[in-house]
């Protein structure tokens, strides 16, 4: 249907992806649009920083100016129908600062932040002001923030788990889905593990193990091995926690968990197949999808169990993609 400016008129909510981009499509605004597409929703976009990337390095980042930001975010929000505002990289406080502010005339707008710290090589992707900013302004915003574990420390200054979700909570979040891909690497059930191994695959993208490839090895690298973690108590799956015995990563190798924390709610884990291959994008297809659902009005929980799904698919593909074409290549 037309609009009464004679332009086409798009039907149905819209997600408003404020990221940035990665030249070889394996992550950033290209993932985040190819899921909304797949849920059937439209898609706006603010594009924060550009970067030049291939599946091994990052060989250059280029963050916009922060007017510009605002005036894409103003634009995309004057436009369409949107539903939910799904956050990816933000490279630098300005940005931080330029997208708090247009979300403040929006405070009813979901909001999904997805943490983006560093790439696999250990470099920032937003600078040390900028989490700070992140922290003040855009945690306690949304509605929903996905670190997974090397950012939670990252974020809350420890690498002892309970403590660093007792410290999320006092920053005010509203919820927190704790991506548990780090946990259990170790027999001992540390966060990171022993040494967190780097796929030379997986840049500004996600592992099946880690959620988020290249954050995670930064992590690990900035944070040393850790001392102390998540027990790796199995939890029964669609069982929640209490307060005296809250859910954990589970201990069987062969499951991911993923970790809902809300307050004055009893957390609840996420469970899913661990594949041993990788997925470059997978926090961002995570993220996007859980924003989507949220845009047509499904509740937390519900959009976190269809992201989920959606992502295990994406996994269970992939993996069958690689066994077909070892397959052809042996056969010929």
């Amino acid at each position: 249907m037309d609009g009464e400016d004679g332009s086409l008129a798009v039907s149905g909510p819209r997600v408003l992806i404020v990221a940035g981009s990665d030249s070889s499509g394996g992550a950033g605004i290209v993932r985040d649009v190819e899921t909304v597409t797949a849920f059937g929703l439209g898609a706006a976009v603010a594009v924060t920083a550009v970067t030049a990337q291939s599946n091994r390095r990052v060989t250059a980042v280029q963050a916009m100016e922060p007017a510009l930001v605002t005036a894409q975010m103003e634009a995309a929000l004057e436009g369409g129908e949107i539903g939910a505002v799904k956050i990816g990289m933000l490279a630098h406080a300005g940005i931080v600062a330029a997208v708090a502010e247009v979300l403040e005339h929006h405070s009813t707008l979901p909001v999904v932040l997805d943490p983006v710290l560093a790439s696999t090589s250990g470099k920032a992707l937003l600078d040390a002001d900028g989490v700070r900013l992140m922290i003040e302004r855009l945690l306690p915003r949304a509605d929903l923030v996905t670190p997974n574990l090397p950012e939670l420390a990252l974020l809350t200054g420890t690498r002892d788990f309970a403590e660093s979700v007792e410290a999320l909570m006092q920053l005010g979040i509203r919820a927190a889905l704790i991506k548990g891909g780090h946990a259990g690497d170790t027999a001992e059930g540390t966060m990171f593990g022993e040494a967190l191994p780097q796929s030379p695959s997986s840049p500004l993208g996600e592992t099946c193990r880690a959620e988020r490839g290249d954050e995670g090895s930064a992590g690990a690298a900035l944070y040393g091995n850790p001392s102390s973690g998540p027990a790796g108590h199995p939890l029964p799956k669609g069982r929640s926690g209490n307060e005296q015995h809250p859910p954990t990563f589970s201990s069987n190798r062969d499951i991911c968990s993923d970790l809902l924390i809300r307050r004055n709610h009893p957390a609840r884990a996420f469970e899913s197949p661990r594949y041993t291959g990788t997925l470059r994008g997978t926090g961002c297809m995570l993220a996007s999808a859980i924003a989507c659902g949220l845009a047509t009005g499904r509740d937390m929980e519900a959009s976190i169990r269809v992201a989920k799904a959606y992502v295990t698919q994406a996994f269970r593909e992939g993996q069958r993609d690689v066994i077909s074409s070892a397959t052809r290549s042996s056969a010929g």
